[in-house]
């Protein structure tokens, strides 16, 4: 499963980070506390 964190998945460079609203209805199928931890933890760049 690949979590999207910008909103040009073809384009990691570009600097056009989601909002976690944003975040959450791309990626509808993880829980919303899963979602909390992968938006918090800056270790996980998610393309």
């Amino acid at each position: 499963m690949t979590l999207y964190k910008i909103k040009d998945k073809n384009c990691a460079d570009c600097n056009q980070s989601l909002t976690f609203e944003e975040f959450c209805q791309i990626n509808p199928s993880i829980s919303q506390k899963k979602a909390i931890e992968f938006w918090t933890d800056p270790m996980i760049l998610i393309y």
